[in-house]
């Protein structure tokens, strides 16, 4: 399979996951919205007509590199009617230079061709930001590449588009030195595609998807002929 391979770099970053209200934790790698998002601000795209590539592009991404993460203090304030205004004090997790390896690829229903997507990263419209808006990432190599398939193999540091569980063949076999900790596979309902409503633009998932996020502990996946490697990197496009 062909695709374009970016190898990017942020300096504080955050995928915030849904749900908390003091404390916003992150997801560590970028969901497909986030990806799509990423490709619709390199091609000057509106947030309106990103509808059609959520479905016409498969795209997934590897964290290869995390210096750490770091907790961030904010005040909001909140205005209500009639109301005197309040002070809200909340948490924010983000990640502290992350790496990541970003793919992208069509499929037939697509508009959008590799070239296309290679142009708009190599000369963006506007500035590339992974998460807030004020986050913003360096494209340190931008390739295209062809994505082999395999099957039976390990998995780590990145979404896996299903439940793990379901071809689950074991964990990596790694020594367990002192003082090492790991993180287990976490299965989470993601959205995939975004639909925007009313004058307002308010942005509502259109369809979710039950996925798995492997951090630094890899997972054997049996039963999937849909898996692909580049060189040492394996994940699955979705």
């Amino acid at each position: 399979m062909k695709a374009v391979r970016l190898l990017v770099k942020g300096n504080f970053n955050s995928f915030r996951i849904a749900g908390g209200l003091k404390y916003h934790r992150t997801y560590h790698i970028p969901s497909k919205t986030t990806l799509i998002g990423l490709l619709g601000a390199a091609m000057g795209m509106d947030d309106v007509n990103l509808a059609p590539l959520f479905c016409s592009l498969k795209t997934n991404a590897i964290l290869t590199k995390l210096s750490g993460t770091a907790s961030d203090l904010w005040l909001i304030t909140k205005l209500k009617a009639g109301i005197k205004p309040e002070s809200s004090p909340i948490i924010r997790e983000m990640l502290f230079e992350p790496e990541y390896s970003m793919y992208y690829s069509t499929t037939d229903s697509s508009d959008i061709q590799l070239d296309d997507i290679f142009n708009a990263f190599y000369d963006p419209e506007y500035a590339l930001t992974l998460g807030r808006s004020d986050e913003m990432i360096e494209i340190k190599e931008i390739r295209k590449v062809t994505l082999q398939p395999i099957s039976n193999s390990y998995f780590k540091n990145t979404i896996l588009p299903f439940n793990y569980k379901d071809f689950f063949d074991g964990y990596e076999n790694v020594p367990l030195l002192q003082g090492r900790s790991f993180s287990l596979p976490n299965v989470v309902n993601i959205p995939i595609s975004f639909k925007i409503e009313n004058s307002r633009r308010i942005r509502s998932p259109m369809k979710h998807l039950q996925a798995t996020l492997v951090y630094d502990l890899g997972i054997k996946v049996k039963g999937r002929e849909d898996g692909l490697a580049d060189e040492q990197r394996r994940l699955f496009l979705y």
